[in-house]
């Protein structure tokens, strides 16, 4: 197939398009190339913790704590796709949730568009059942742990350090 046709209606990096074509492309098995990774949930979401809280929001869409009960009086987050990580969206101000570099304030709804600080990497959470996840900062790799007030913290060393969250769909 010719390259200019192959590679008709894509958009966006076109080495990035070429690697995705190239990784998911079958092998003479009929099998892609690179296997299938871990990738995080994404649609709309309640999140909570295993403690039993729901992730909330303060009133301006500021602070994250795990504090909300029950599920149908919190927050719902609607997640999306970025390249090996996922974006967390506040729905009632369609604010981005940001982690601070520096782990000293609890990510919080405040950003209109997404950019480094506004990314997270979900995973199953090791050790624990099915369903339960760990978050990790992309702002600055630390793990997501709920404080002793209840306020979410990116400060967690090691995934071990991260609190579990379940995603529940909204």
């Amino acid at each position: 197939m010719e390259r200019s046709t192959m590679f008709s209606g894509c958009s966006g990096n076109t080495y990035t398009n070429e690697l995705y074509f190239i990784s998911t492309r079958p092998n003479q098995n009929g099998q892609p190339i690179c296997g299938s990774l871990p990738e995080n949930p994404y649609g709309d979401y309640k999140i909570q913790a295993t403690l039993g809280k729901y992730v909330a929001s303060a009133a301006n869409g500021g602070h994250l704590s795990a504090s909300g009960t029950p599920a149908n009086d919190t927050d719902a987050f609607p997640s999306a796709y970025v390249p090996n990580a996922g974006t967390l969206q506040l729905a009632r101000s369609n604010q981005y949730v940001k982690a601070d570099q520096s782990g000293a304030s609890a990510p919080s709804a405040t950003r209109a568009t997404a950019s480094t600080w506004e990314r997270f990497i979900t995973r199953q959470k090791i050790g624990e059942s099915q369903g339960v996840y760990s978050i990790k900062a992309a702002s600055n790799g630390k793990y997501v742990r709920v404080g002793g007030d209840g306020a979410l913290v990116n400060v967690g060393a090691v995934e071990n350090d991260a609190a579990g969250f379940r995603f529940v769909k909204a």
